[in-house]
């Protein structure tokens, strides 16, 4: 199958993806976090390549469901059922990134 990702993209802060995740099991086998929520299974999800360089958020053009329990478990929430969140539903809640 052809991978229908394209590099052209809208995604200022305003994009930035958040999550929430159920049932935390394993550490992560990269480096990401979730910012900003009232515990560890929730917020702003920002990445960083193995534990070097500045922390950076993910856009949420095209970041769905399936995105979202794929982070979730590499966070080490195992439970099926994570839900990606826009970033307008959630600015009042988990605030604006920043970095890349």
């Amino acid at each position: 199958a052809q991978c229908t990702f394209t590099s052209q993209h809208n995604c200022g802060h305003d994009k930035d993806v958040g999550l929430v995740c159920f049932l935390r099991q394993n550490s992560a086998t990269w480096e990401a976090r979730l910012v900003g929520g009232a515990n560890a299974r929730e917020g702003r999800l920002e990445v960083r390549p193995r534990a070097w360089g500045a922390w950076g958020t993910m856009c949420d053009n095209s970041f769905g469901n399936v995105d979202a329990e794929a982070a979730c478990r590499e966070l080490g929430f195992w439970e099926p059922g994570a839900s990606a969140i826009a970033y307008a539903a959630y600015e009042h809640r988990w605030g604006r990134g920043s970095g890349p």
